[in-house]
């Protein structure tokens, strides 16, 4: 399977990244570490999910998506 380099600036489809980026460090690595227990999902799993591309065919369970908006004080629509 062929790597692709993905560049900090190319659009995602959801906000999950430049939302956790916006926060203190110390957030910051506390959500890393505590999302994927939260969610269910392992921790190279939430990576995958923070890096889907706008373009790419992939997308988030609905279910994972709510979680992720109720865990991080999101209105409905913000992911």
């Amino acid at each position: 399977m062929k790597r692709v380099k993905i560049s900090d600036s190319a659009p995602r489809r959801y906000k999950i990244n430049e939302c956790l980026l916006k926060r203190s460090i110390d957030h910051h690595r506390e959500a890393i570490r505590k999302l994927p227990k939260y969610l269910g999902i392992s921790l190279n799993t939430l990576h995958n999910y923070r890096n889907i591309l706008f373009s790419d065919a992939q997308y988030i369970p609905h279910d994972i998506v709510a979680l992720f908006e109720d865990c991080l004080n999101w209105s409905q629509g913000d992911c």
